[in-house]
């Protein structure tokens, strides 16, 4: 086997062959050349991925595909290294052939092949700036610019935060307000629970808890602990 030439490389399954059922396969396509003549028949295939283009260490679990049928020295396989090993870095596939149901070493073919981006990968680019944690730990809001926090329903303010058995607002601070809240006509602060604290604050030599409001009938701080 003189060499392998890849002329494709289809990444239509990775992460995303459907926006609402993603998967981390994949489908590659390669050219196997016999002494420079296309190849044909059945082989069998070895994959491993690295993050160097010579050297280092697998990435994963190798793959080993058996048989893969070649014709006119095409051949299409489904590679499935999960999605841990794919964090936005280089990656670059070694390919290692022999015939079907020979016993020899496997013949690796170099260079290694480089994973390219599909089209639709490019949108996950925007994932690494999330620093490496799930999108589900960062502060989301509405289309109305309400900021949620333990719950999808924006009803008192701006920023609605629900803790579930706990406390709903804890603040502390050394030197200001533990907990500060201004308002044009509603609630500079308002907090609600049924068994625990709903606004707590404290702080060393200020005001735990403070709470502004124009309208004096809404009061600066109101509290409800039942």
């Amino acid at each position: 086997m003189q060499r392998l030439l890849v002329v494709f490389c289809a990444l239509c399954g990775l992460w995303l062959a459907d926006a609402r059922a993603q998967v981390t396969a994949f489908s590659y396509q390669g050219k196997l050349t016999d002494n420079g003549n296309a190849a044909n028949g059945n082989f069998e295939m070895q994959f491993k991925l690295y993050d160097v283009p010579s050297g280092g260490a697998p990435l994963g679990n190798a793959i080993v595909a058996d048989p893969v049928g070649v014709a006119a020295g095409v051949f299409v396989v489904t590679l499935d290294f999960g999605s841990s090993v794919f964090n936005g870095n280089p990656r670059y596939l070694e390919i290692a052939v022999r015939p079907d149901g020979s016993a020899a070493a496997f013949s690796p073919i170099l260079p290694r092949q480089p994973i390219t981006t599909s089209p639709y990968a490019i949108q996950t680019l925007n994932a690494r700036q999330l620093g490496g944690l799930e999108a589900n730990r960062y502060l989301s809001s509405d289309a109305s610019g309400n900021y949620l926090i333990g719950t999808a329903n924006p009803l008192f303010g701006k920023l609605h935060v629900e803790g579930g058995a706990g406390n709903g607002v804890y603040g502390t601070s050394s030197t200001g307000e533990g907990v500060y809240g201004t308002s044009g006509s509603g609630r500079g602060v308002y907090g609600y629970s049924t068994s625990g604290i709903g606004v707590y604050g404290r702080s060393a030599d200020f005001e735990g808890v403070r709470g502004e409001a124009s309208l004096v009938s809404h009061g600066a701080v109101t509290a409800d602990h039942r």
